[in-house]
């Protein structure tokens, strides 16, 4: 017989098996040890009682810890939507800052606001002493009977610039 042919030679054993051009002798395989379901977890058949006793447990932890973890979780969610609105209150008296120190107009405060500010947000712009104080506040109605509402507040402070006209008393003004 050719070497060479796919047919299995009666020199090999049958347990063999091939893999590209080399032969493998797989050794036979050995029955599993069954063994109960509780032995398998290294509980014995006389604690399997008090296992069953416990069942419940189980589910009285899982009511009373869920919805700590739930009210958990949507505390987390509002302090992140707090911190947002607080930076984009501080955004936005930033760039009415920066504007009103250049030399802008007073409306400029209230475009920058409501371009960069959260929604519903008031600006107060103040100067004094050569420097033009934008103070932005906002209330979040996130709160209900149970909770309240949230307000935040950004400001930003920056010195005018020579020659702009924010030392003036025109630019003091309360936009909403």
């Amino acid at each position: 017989m050719n070497s060479r042919s796919a047919a299995p030679s009666r020199h090999q054993p049958p347990s063999t098996a091939k893999r590209g051009h080399i032969f493998e002798l797989r050794p036979p395989r050995e029955p599993l040890r069954t063994a109960t379901r509780s032995h398998a977890f290294g509980v014995s058949p006389r604690h399997q009682s008090l296992r069953a006793a416990e069942r419940g447990y189980v589910t009285a932890e899982t009511a009373m810890v869920l919805p700590t973890l739930v009210g958990l979780g949507l505390a987390l969610v509002l302090i992140v939507v707090a911190a947002a609105a607080q930076l984009r209150c501080s955004d936005a008296a930033w760039e009415a800052a920066r504007g009103l120190a250049r030399g802008e107009p007073p409306s400029y405060a209230a475009q920058a606001v409501q371009r960069f500010g959260p929604a519903g947000a008031s600006t107060e712009v103040s100067t004094a002493d050569g420097s033009v104080l934008v103070q932005v506040s906002a209330r979040l109605p996130i709160g209900n009977a149970l909770l309240p509402a949230i307000h935040v507040l950004g400001h930003a402070q920056i010195d005018c610039e020579p020659g702009s006209p924010c030392a003036g008393d025109g630019i003091g003004q309360e936009v909403h």
